[in-house]
């Protein structure tokens, strides 16, 4: 019998049902998992049930800039969690189902398809380059951080920005007191730490400062006992190449939607 479960209707068997999916493929459902434990007042969350088993899932957080939405499978009930009023950024795990997915979305607003390729570091192939120019970011770094996120095209209140620094493990490099490239792990399970938010001012680049701070937030994650993964875009070839340099793998592409509402 099939089923569409919200967060209302979560119980232990359920429970046990997304711990299984997540033991079985921690890199695909490590925000499933992350954002059911640590971030429910900002998520929504329908899954399909058949049997006990879970067959697909549409997931929703709200972040400063709009709305992050991961869809494992495909059901049409998914809208129900998304905002077409808001940016949103749809993460489509089965790329078979991209086209049914944009039927979903591309009446409401403008759509963009862009492919991403997930990278891991673990253990065995982590290749830690000369980290002594990056410096872990304390609140204390509020103002600055606040800089090179604007500098970066992102606005954010004070209060976005510190629970962006409290809540995740920012790493950077400052040159004449002056915060010129960030990143930062987003979300730290015991399986999997994500690494994100690489960013180095244009007048900085080419000095190896992205390649330093990504090293360091890396190889924290791998002292965890995590893997480290990230998203690139696939054409960004000097990322890629920064991040296979120390020891990233691909291990898969997935298309991303990024929408923006009509106006």
């Amino acid at each position: 019998m099939r089923g569409v479960i919200g967060l209302e209707d979560l119980n232990y068997q359920l429970w046990r049902a997304i711990v299984s999916l997540y033991r079985e493929d921690p890199l695909s459902h490590f925000y499933l998992l992350y954002d059911l434990l640590y971030e429910l007042d900002r998520i929504a969350l329908l899954l399909e049930v058949w049997g006990g088993v879970i067959a697909s899932y549409a997931l929703s957080w709200r972040g400063w800039q709009g709305l992050g939405v991961h869809l494992w499978g495909f059901m049409e009930e998914a809208v129900r969690i998304m905002d077409f009023d808001r940016r949103m950024t749809i993460h489509v795990y089965l790329p078979h189902q991209l086209e049914r997915v944009l039927q979903l979305v591309e009446s409401h607003g403008k759509v963009e398809v862009k492919r991403f390729i997930d990278m891991v570091a673990d253990e065995e192939s982590f290749n830690p380059c000369n980290m002594e120019f990056a410096s872990p970011l304390r609140e204390k770094h509020l103002s600055v951080f606040m800089e090179i996120k604007r500098e970066q095209g992102c606005i954010l209140s004070s209060a976005a920005a510190r629970h962006m620094l409290l809540n995740s493990k920012y790493y950077g490099v400052f040159v004449d007191g002056r915060l010129v490239s960030i990143a930062c792990c987003y979300i730290r399970l015991p399986e999997v730490w994500l690494i994100g938010d690489v960013y180095t001012h244009p007048d900085y680049r080419g000095r190896g400062f992205a390649k330093a701070v990504v090293s360091a937030v890396t190889r924290d994650a791998i002292q965890s006992g995590a893997r480290a993964l990230l998203h690139v875009e696939e054409g960004n070839k000097p990322a890629i190449s920064v991040y296979r340099s120390l020891g990233y793998c691909p291990v898969k592409i997935r298309p991303w939607i990024f929408y923006e509402p009509q106006r």
